[in-house]
């Protein structure tokens, strides 16, 4: 059976969901305030956005050496 790729718009609604959940459940589970809590999301956002911002220079630095190898073999074609 082929597996049909879940389309990315589906996959981050889904993340969404699951992460309201897992949130709600924290906060019932351990009854504390929520103004608690905003100093821990902010930490997680913290880590959350170096990490994306990581991410986002490894792939940019994947694509230019793949242009880069593109471009030398392109002109040892020519």
């Amino acid at each position: 059976m082929e597996k049909i790729a879940k389309p990315l718009i589906l996959e981050i609604e889904e993340a969404k969901h699951e992460t309201s959940v897992a949130i709600n459940d924290i906060l019932q589970r351990h009854g504390l305030p929520c103004y608690l809590y905003e100093g821990i999301i902010e930490d997680i956002h913290k880590q959350i956005s170096a990490a994306a911002r990581n991410e986002i220079a490894s792939v940019h630095s994947d694509y230019e050496k793949k242009c880069e190898e593109a471009k030398g073999k392109a002109e040892k074609k020519s």
